[in-house]
């Protein structure tokens, strides 16, 4: 996303910030349409590989509330809220006597 604002409103950015273009700027404003569409393309291609190992968790501190690879499935958001609300009740549990006065 960045290389695509640099392309289409570079000049404004580094002159409202008051800094100096990199050196690769030039050859990018003078290409804006290639790095533009070569951004977007690499984006896609890298998000759509993020998407495709299938790992998949969600964690409160160290433990592991749901994971996709061990469950083979995505979460419902009723299996989120009630794993997150039991790990937040274990750890007051485990911590209250660092509460108690």
């Amino acid at each position: 996303m960045g290389v695509i604002a640099l392309a289409a409103a570079g000049d404004s950015v580094f002159g409202s910030l008051g800094i100096t273009p990199p050196s690769f700027y030039p050859a990018l404003k003078e290409n804006r349409w290639t790095a533009g569409i070569a951004a977007w393309i690499v984006g896609n291609i890298v998000s759509a590989n993020l998407l495709n190992t299938g790992a998949f968790e969600i964690k409160y501190g160290d433990r592991v509330v749901f994971s996709k690879l061990q469950q083979g499935r995505m979460p419902s958001v009723k299996e989120v809220l009630d794993g997150l609300q039991r790990e937040m009740e274990l750890h007051l549990d485990e911590n209250i006597h660092d509460y108690a006065v």
